[in-house]
């Protein structure tokens, strides 16, 4: 969001020590209602560390309103994969461009990572509930992506996962 003149409000930047516990809520109260904080941390803690899981997060006027976190999902070679392993923003941020935000300006820094280490990203992934409608028409709208795969009722009726898939030039 921006204030007037065009400051901008909302600011995207690596999440730091001490903060999981903030983006555990955000994901717990946004995406996973089913599992406790305490569940939804130890689940973003066991994902993977640096580099191999990044977590950044959107911050405004001090408080943590949505992150992102990126792991490596794949290599072959000096090329690889990446993932979009979790996105949440906080319900009253939502619609205000926070998410697209935290994918354009995080996968920038992840890239230049990854370059460094001499390895070129040639494809990001992600994943969503088959249910979750407004999920899928994000992604379809800001990723872009090359393929679209729909797994039914893999958690029962109405429980399928839609993989989404984005191939980088």
């Amino acid at each position: 969001m921006k204030l007037e003149g065009g400051i901008e409000l909302t600011k995207i930047r690596e999440m730091k020590d001490g903060e999981i516990e903030e983006i555990a809520k955000i994901a717990r109260d946004e995406v996973f209602g089913e599992l406790s904080s305490k569940e939804m941390e130890d689940l973003l803690r066991k994902r993977g560390e640096y580099p191999y899981l990044q977590h950044f997060v959107a911050e405004e006027n001090g408080t943590i309103i949505g992150f992102i976190s990126w792991s490596f999902w794949d290599r072959w070679d000096k090329d690889i994969i990446l993932e979009i392993s979790l996105l949440a923003v906080k319900r009253d941020f939502q619609r205000k461009g926070i998410g697209k935000r935290l994918i354009e300006h995080s996968f920038r820094s992840v890239k230049a990572y990854w370059q460094k280490q001499g390895l070129n990203i040639v494809m990001l992934r992600t994943e969503t509930d088959e249910a979750n409608k407004t999920a899928q028409r994000f992604y379809e709208k800001i990723l872009k992506p090359s393929q679209k795969f729909v797994v039914p009722d893999v958690w029962g009726p109405n429980g399928g996962i839609v993989f989404y898939f984005k191939k980088l030039s």
